[in-house]
């Protein structure tokens, strides 16, 4: 008779209660897991989010301080203006007025050296006119004759609703002040719309960000919405330690009695402390998340008995797996809207080289916009620089920097900076490559501007080493020569003598000539900056080499988008000017053309000479300033070098331009101080 082995209920309810606490334990130790997981998805979010915000709040900050400079000087330039034009003609109201109507000018008014009005472009002088205390102090140098201008920002207006933003010049003379009013509106409109506040709230609109705040040692700075206190740096060594060590810090923080994971990073703004930025991220979805997956694992856990722990086991973690990669795929998505305040271009292409992110900065860059190119292959678009993503691709290894150089579709040649970096699936295989390009012509502009300046020092000190060296000897043999002229006659061969005696006296004249261009070179006279009229300047100029020109048959046409007055030595800078049209002459044949225009750009005089000549060879182009370099066969290769020596001391620079065939322009940029 067989034998049947019969399982004990109370051992049936003992595995039962086994296998369920066994199950209990997976499913605490996988929400854990989970948790952490998630957690550390949202940290790397919170931490990429918070240098973002930085970023974009430090380009923010610079731009309103930019835009805030721009404006100071376009008042200061007009204040000048006036006080240029005080000096030839009487500013009665009528001369006032069209002037502020002709520069978009709200109020402008004349004052004596007392502080009292004496005319303006307003009806009638009343007591809104008067200089009040604090702005008669701010204006006080002006009037005692220590300052020439002072800036002096916002002021209310006579309503008290509106503001205006004034400076003060000194009138001619120094006998007074002259105030100009402008409507900062729309440079309140401005910092409305693109300031860090505007920001800050911006951002904080997103409901998975509960807050986002900037705060110094005083208090808050600007929050997101409905936020109104938060505890001080003092009482919080989190804080603290952020600040002392200056470096980014998360932590899970109790905000209003939720908790929030917050990134803490302090804030600077050219290299001076301006407070500590904190973003606190919702919780919310990590805790729906683990009340689910609770839920869920008793449910599958009453189940498992039934059908088996390992079915069970294998079910849930892989609906955990997908539903924790969802959750952070979702997370990933917060960055999308950050992309477009940066201030480098950013392009992403997917594993097949076409482009999936194409920020503004890189619209600007390319001049392409993001929908003509989305789901373009990159060597598409353009070939360089974005073509170091597909050289990533191919190779799978990220580039940390590399330089590229490229024209832009308006035809701009610029250098560019290009890092790639690449992001990879759950398999290890490449899922994104994204490219980080910056723009940086103008920095190799100044570090060529500088190489050359320093070269050029180099080699004029050596001239004026081996000058010294030569003319003592040199002098001996002038002195030989003359005397053996005058003093001594051969008997036989005079003629042949004499000859000889002209040659090796012509032949030490040379020599002397050019060790003094040598000692020229290396010991420039120093700077006489006056006041010049550019306009009266540049006709000056014209006028001296018109004549050859109208021989040649070469017209050169003035472009003077600037005739203002502006500090410059009027001597050399004519130097400069007039080896700029010889050389453009002597390339220009007959029926062509040289331009020489004049603008303000940015604070700096632009003169520009340009011809239609035979242009220059690039591998000439690095040697043009270089002392002695010359393609002429009866140059002396000092124009160029001595010219950008002069640009130099003036605290310019001078580029050049130039296409074989088609011309050369030369653009000399000083300050117009």
């Amino acid at each position: 008779m067989p034998h049947h082995f019969r399982i004990r209920p109370r051992y049936v309810i003992f595995i039962a209660l086994a296998m369920a606490v066994l199950m209990f334990l997976t499913a605490y130790v996988e929400i854990q897991q989970s948790k952490q997981e998630t957690l550390q998805a949202l940290a790397e979010e919170a931490t990429t989010l918070i240098e973002t915000i930085s970023q974009s709040a430090a380009t923010t900050i610079l731009s309103n301080i930019e835009i805030e400079n721009l404006l100071a000087n376009h008042l200061l330039s007009l204040g000048r203006t006036l006080g240029e034009l005080e000096k030839v003609q009487s500013l009665r109201r009528e001369r006032i007025l069209r002037f502020a109507q002709q520069n978009d000018v709200a109020r402008i008014s004349l004052y004596d050296r007392r502080g009292q009005f004496v005319a303006g472009n307003s009806l009638q002088p009343d007591e809104s006119h008067q200089l009040d205390e604090s702005l008669l102090d701010e204006v006080q140098p002006i009037l005692n004759g220590t300052a020439e201008q002072k800036v002096i920002g916002l002021l209310s207006d006579l309503t008290g609703t509106n503001s205006r933003y004034a400076v003060a010049v000194a009138r001619s003379n120094k006998s007074g002040l002259i105030l100009l009013e402008l409507d900062s509106r729309y440079l309140l409109d401005f910092r409305k719309r693109v300031g860090i506040g505007k920001l800050v709230q911006d951002i904080g609109d997103n409901r998975e960000i509960i807050y986002v705040i900037l705060q110094d040692y005083q208090g808050i700075l600007t929050a997101s919405r409905n936020i109104s206190t938060i505890n001080r740096i003092e009482a919080d060594p989190f804080l603290q330690e952020a600040i002392a060590g200056d470096t980014l810090l998360t932590r899970v923080f109790e905000f209003e009695g939720v908790e929030v994971l917050e990134a803490v990073q302090p804030f600077y703004v050219e290299s001076g402390f301006s407070g500590i930025f904190r973003v606190g991220l919702s919780m919310e979805r990590i805790r729906a998340f683990n009340e689910r997956t609770i839920q869920r694992f008793a449910i599958l856990s009453l189940a498992v008995i039934v059908v088996g722990v390992i079915v069970f086991g294998f079910i849930s973690s892989t609906q955990s797996y997908a539903l924790l990669n969802e959750e952070y795929r979702k997370i990933q998505t917060y960055t999308g809207t950050i992309l477009d305040n940066m201030g480098e271009a950013v392009v992403a292409a997917d594993r097949n080289g076409r482009i999936t992110v194409f920020n503004k900065s890189a619209e600007k860059l390319f001049g392409q916009t993001a929908d003509s190119v989305l789901g373009k292959q990159c060597a598409a678009v353009i070939d360089e620089p974005v073509s170091c993503v597909d050289r990533t691709l191919q190779t799978g290894m990220p580039i940390e920097f590399e330089e590229a150089e490229f024209r832009t579709s308006r035809g701009r040649q610029i250098i560019v900076g290009v890092s790639t970096s690449i992001v990879r699936n759950s398999e290890g295989a490449i899922d994104t490559v994204v490219a980080v390009i910056k723009d940086l012509t103008e920095q190799r502009k100044v570090e060529e501007q500088l190489r050359r300046q320093e070269k050029l020092t180099a080699m004029g000190e050596l001239a004026s080493s081996v000058a010294h060296e030569i003319r003592n000897p040199l002098n001996s043999i002038s002195m030989t020569v003359q005397r053996f002229a005058k003093d001594f006659q051969p008997k036989e061969y005079t003629e042949e003598y004499n000859a000889l005696v002209k040659m090796m006296n012509e032949e030490v004249n040379r020599v002397s000539t050019i060790i003094q261009q040598f000692l020229q070179f290396a010991r420039p006279p120093k700077l006489n900056p006056t006041e010049v009229n550019v306009g009266d300047f540049i006709r000056d100029v014209v006028a001296v080499i018109e004549s050859e020109a109208r021989a040649k048959r070469i017209p050169i046409v003035s472009e003077l988008q600037f005739s203002g007055t502006i500090q410059m030595d009027r001597s050399q800078m004519k130097q400069v000017l007039l080896n700029l049209l010889q050389n453009a002459l002597h390339a220009t044949g007959q029926n062509g053309t040289i331009r020489i225009a004049t603008r303000l750009d940015n604070g700096r005089l632009h003169l520009v000479v340009a011809d239609t000549g035979i242009g220059i060879p690039p591998e000439h182009i690095p040697r043009i300033f270089d002392l002695y370099f010359t393609t002429k066969p009866d140059g002396t290769g000092m124009g160029l070098s001595v010219a950008h020596q002069i640009v130099t001391e003036h605290g310019g620079r001078i580029e050049v331009e130039s296409e074989v065939g088609k011309g050369t322009t030369f653009t000399i940029q000083i300050p117009a101080l």
